[in-house]
């Protein structure tokens, strides 16, 4: 296997992060790298810049995104009633499902089950076109930063 066929698959600010997740995903048998740009200065962990990379093989990044939704599934059912999510209003729990690539897997799994459990009708439908205006939404910006 060439290293032209990794790319990253996650990033961390600590070394104990990007251990934990490679030794998930090796345990399901995909193969795996980690890269640690950190230098021997601590600003770069401290300045919340990222250090550490986990690098999965191309043709396994669905496989390792089930194994870390099957995870934040199981971490969702075990997180007790004073998550700070369960004081989000539905506005800002609908926000969360939206913009979910900047919030973690546990967070937006966590956003659709309290909707749930208030009455809020969340189907794949609706996560779909979520994830279609987000991606549209972005790709907007980009344009208008790339025309300025």
């Amino acid at each position: 296997m060439s290293e032209s066929e990794y790319s990253v698959f996650q990033t961390f600010t600590s070394h104990e992060e990007a251990l934990e997740l490679n030794s998930l995903l090796i345990k399901s048998n995909l193969k795996t790298k980690i890269h640690d740009s950190s230098t021997a200065s601590t600003t770069i962990v401290s300045t919340g810049n990222t250090a550490f990379s986990v690098y999965v093989h191309e043709k396994d990044f669905i496989k390792a995104n089930e194994i870390l939704e099957e995870e934040a599934r199981k971490a969702v059912k075990n997180i007790s009633k004073d998550h700070y999510l369960f004081e989000f209003t539905n506005d800002e729990l609908y926000e969360i499902l939206f913009k979910k690539d900047e919030w973690s897997q546990i967070d937006f799994l966590l956003a659709q089950h309290i909707l749930k459990e208030r009455g809020e009708e969340i189907n794949q439908n609706i996560l779909d076109q979520f994830q279609k205006n987000r991606l549209n939404s972005l790709q907007t910006t980009k344009e208008k930063a790339s025309s300025i």
